[in-house]
């Protein structure tokens, strides 16, 4: 890891260069192995390292909150308070989701059309639907996303109150889905929802 970190982070080194560095290491070692094959097998390690899903406090204001007058009785003071607003790495919990061997086989890697008997569509899961098919098509006009996977992120909340806060807050919770995943796995607690964070609402009027 600290080899990966030189040359991958601290001094940038290009893929052509990380190349010849293995190809020095190997003439060194005595069996001729390098630390990695070359710059895809590094990347590849990089790639593998999968970071902590740790809790971050971010703190959140009112949009408008720079133009409010100080001593306006007419806003609200709840409109001029920071709130704390506990979350998690939304990447790394999409990633292990789709990575779950539990939902593998309720995953769609593309958006489907089901079709009835009498030849009437039939919508079910998020990825049979009408948008998901009109993005992929967009999408694929781009080159670059030419074997990308479109991967469409759902955010929920309700207003059960999980957590009293000080002070004249209270927390909600905030899930996170993908629409790749059938209703079905959403619905079997197969890890496929994931506990995003914790909005705070103020409980002042």
């Amino acid at each position: 890891f600290e080899l990966a970190d030189l040359v991958y982070h601290r001094d940038e080194m290009p893929a052509g260069q990380i190349d010849d560095l293995m190809d020095i290491f190997a003439a060194l070692d005595a069996s001729g192995t390098p630390p990695f094959a070359n710059h895809k097998e590094l990347y590849g390690c990089i790639d593998a390292i999968s970071p902590e899903r740790t809790w971050e406090c971010i703190s959140i204001t009112h949009a408008d909150v720079n133009i409010f007058i100080d001593g306006d009785p007419s806003v609200p003071a709840w409109k001029k308070a920071t709130y704390d607003m506990w979350i998690r790495d939304p990447k790394c919990l999409i990633q292990k989701q789709l990575s779950n061997p539990e939902v593998k086989v309720f995953i769609d890697y593309a958006p489907r059309q089901v079709f009835c008997n009498n030849h009437q569509q039939v919508w079910s899961d998020f990825m049979t639907g009408n948008w998901a098919w009109e993005q992929c098509n967009k999408l694929s006009e781009d080159q670059e996303n030419q074997g990308a996977m479109f991967v469409p992120i759902i955010l929920g909340s309700d207003k059960t109150t999980v957590s009293v806060a000080t002070g004249n807050n209270e927390y909600w919770p905030i899930y996170i889905s993908t629409g790749n995943v059938h209703n079905c796995a959403h619905c079997g607690h197969g890890q496929a929802v994931s506990l995003l964070g914790f909005l705070p609402i103020s409980k002042s009027k």
